[in-house]
């Protein structure tokens, strides 16, 4: 599959937080299974990146490099919708946690800055299913 992306760019015109050369390739493996998965593979089906406008094409660019960021801080726990930057400590039989539970599993497993660039790229799938009691 394709990967939008590489280390240059990544490191060069997005900036994003140093990768461990070793890392890199699958962080960014990962980011790209999540942006396509996002965009319910229409990059993919629609033959490339090259297939979008050229604003579009730099959007998802950002998304893919926002999730290799993600994944760089959050660390790979983030895939599984378990970050790894919640504050929590326990002492004795005292525990307390700083991470929020407001935020579903699924919701955690992409980055925020990648859902907010493939939603302005209008590539993002958001079909909700709505079940109401009448």
């Amino acid at each position: 599959m394709a990967e939008y992306v590489d280390q240059v760019y990544y490191t060069k015109t997005y900036y994003g937080e140093d990768v461990d050369d070793a890392l890199f390739s699958r962080y960014l493996a990962r980011a790209t299974d999540i942006i396509n998965s996002l965009t319910c593979y229409q990059l993919v089906k629609q033959g490339g990146l090259d297939k979008l406008e050229l604003w579009q094409q730099e959007l998802v660019k950002k998304a893919v490099c926002a999730q290799i960021e993600y994944y760089q801080i959050e660390g790979l726990t983030a895939d599984q919708g378990q970050s790894e930057s919640g504050s929590s400590f326990s002492l004795s039989k005292f525990s307390v946690s700083a991470k929020s539970n407001t935020i579903s599993r699924q919701a955690q497993r992409a980055s925020p800055a990648a859902i907010a660039a493939l939603r302005a790229a209008g590539l993002l799938n958001e079909s909700e299913v709505s079940i109401r009691v009448i």
